[in-house]
């Protein structure tokens, strides 16, 4: 099994990847990642995908300059419809979970 930290994961993956991929950014936070894929394949297509309203607005804002950067306030499941996502603002003690948010 191959170990890297999260910073790393770009320059891993892009040994495998051509000059215009499509990548799909489940999670996308702040759109820290997806800038940074952005930026290093400019003839490439992001699709970032962040659920949470404060974080896609974050995402949202940083990603106008880029063109090649798409976001969806939505998240992605094997169904259509409404879920329960539990969601923290700060470390959760393991049994222990966040209270829900409905989306």
């Amino acid at each position: 099994m191959i170990r890297f930290k999260p910073h790393q994961s770009i320059n891993i993956i892009s040994d495998f990847l051509p000059d215009n991929p499509i990548i799909v950014e489940v999670g996308a936070f702040k759109g820290t990642d997806s800038i940074k894929m952005a930026k290093k394949w400019p003839k490439g297509l992001i699709h970032a995908f962040e659920p949470v309203p404060e974080l896609y607005q974050l995402l949202e804002e940083k990603s106008k300059p880029y063109h090649n950067i798409k976001t969806y306030k939505i998240a992605l499941d094997n169904k259509t419809g409404t879920s329960l996502m539990y969601l923290s603002e700060k470390k959760i003690s393991p049994g222990k979970f966040p209270r829900p948010i409905l989306f």
